[in-house]
């Protein structure tokens, strides 16, 4: 046994050019912690987890959680879950996991896709929809400048043009009053005379010179809207179906074109002209006329509608604003669109009675049996906004319409 002493270990010396200590606020390399070889070994994916847990994002000042970093985030995510599924795809290692991934990264895409489609068809509409409107105007305002710079006559229509308007009917002739003689003292009764039938629009076989360039373009043109401030807009007459999905150039076009009811055409008999129109969202068509259900004031400011027709201008006043729907079974069900024209005074008193009972707003605009009215309606979700209006008589003006539209209250 060896009892003699240990020899002890010098303490190591400091070198002589000692590395110089890192300065305050640097960044000091993170150490690698060596595994404890006491405990069971982990596999690599374990090992990575724990290497994610363990690591610490170092919080910025001001730095809060968006919408635009949760989007980012996601994408980032599902782009390294696609590649990863993409790699393991390939060598036929998918997992459970990586496959979930995978199918929800592929209905994102299909998702965003659909989106981005319906959303440039949506605004290729409305860029669509609002050229033609602005190309529209542009021919109106021509005719408009040459009717009133120029006073140019307005042009007959030729044979071809005026068999077209089969809306029109056969213009009603003025009858030419002739003397009759003295009926002699020997006569005991008169001859009773003929009650003469209302003419509610002037049909002439001249088109108005504001309207003939729209005209040579469409000749199933029959009038235009204008509202100040609302719309300016042409109004067409076939059917209750080709209108509604295109545009004043016979385009398909999702806003269509304001059209005359088919049951409501345009001739001298006519009393009640029904005009409908889409609601766009983007404000076209009729997309304004909703602010007259929400707005008593946008009714005071818009109460007067002019309709120019192929021969004569009108100007009109709103008198009632509804809401209604085809349906029968609808509390809001009301039976608008078949009253072009009246079997009478009564019909007219009750049809008058049904629409002020359910008008929004009491307005202090009179009507009689024998003024022509306007109706516009466009679709409120499952119901209809209907806007009526009657024609200004004959001494009538626009500010003193505008008065009675002031004191316009809601019920």
């Amino acid at each position: 046994m060896d009892h003699s002493p240990r020899r002890r270990r010098r303490p190591a010396q400091p070198a002589a050019n000692p590395p110089p200590l890192p300065r305050e606020g640097a960044c000091v390399p993170h150490r690698r912690r060596r595994p404890d070889p006491s405990l069971p070994p982990v596999s690599a994916r374990a090992a990575r987890r724990q290497a994610q847990r363990r690591k610490k994002v170092p919080s910025r000042p001001g730095a809060r959680l968006t919408l635009t970093g949760l989007v980012l985030g996601l994408g980032s995510r599902v782009s390294r879950a696609c590649a990863a599924a993409g790699r393991r795809l390939s060598s036929g290692t998918l997992t459970r996991r990586e496959n979930g991934l995978a199918t929800l990264a592929a209905g994102c895409i299909v998702l965003l896709l659909f989106s981005v489609g319906g959303l440039w068809r949506w605004a290729s509409g409305t860029q669509r929809t609002k050229e033609t409107q602005e190309a529209v105007l542009s021919l109106y305002e021509q005719g408009v400048q040459l009717a009133y710079s120029q006073r140019v006559t307005p042009a007959p229509l030729d044979s071809g043009a005026l068999a077209g308007l089969q809306i029109l009917g056969t213009p009603t002739p003025t009858p030419v009053q002739t003397p009759q003689p003295a009926a002699s003292a020997q006569e005991s009764t008169a001859a009773p005379t003929a009650t003469p039938q209302p003419v509610y629009h002037s049909i002439g076989t001249q088109v108005r010179t504001e309207l003939s360039a729209l005209f040579g373009t469409n000749s199933e043109l029959i009038g235009w809207l204008s509202i100040s401030g609302v719309l300016d807009l042409p109004v067409v007459y076939r059917d209750n179906v080709f209108y509604e999905t295109h545009d004043f150039y016979g385009r398909e076009s999702q806003a269509g074109t304001l059209f005359l009811d088919k049951n409501h055409r345009l001739s001298a008999l006519t009393q009640n002209l029904l005009i409908h129109g889409h609601n766009m969202k983007d404000g076209t068509m009729f997309g304004r006329l909703v602010q007259y259900e929400t707005s008593t004031d946008y009714l005071k400011q818009h109460g007067i509608v002019h309709f120019d027709t192929l021969f004569e201008e009108g100007t009109y006043v709103v008198f009632a604003v509804m809401i209604a729907s085809y349906d029968r079974t609808n509390p809001y069900y009301f039976d608008y669109y078949s009253h072009a024209t009246f079997s009478g005074e009564a019909d007219f008193t009750r049809y008058m009675d049904s629409v002020r009972n359910r008008s929004l707003y009491e307005i202090a605009v009179d009507v009689q049996p024998t003024d022509a009215l306007l109706t516009l309606s466009t679709c409120l979700n499952e119901e209809r906004l209907v806007i009526l209006a009657r024609r200004l008589r004959s001494g009538e003006t626009e500010a003193e319409m505008r008065a009675k539209l002031s004191s316009a209250v809601r019920k």
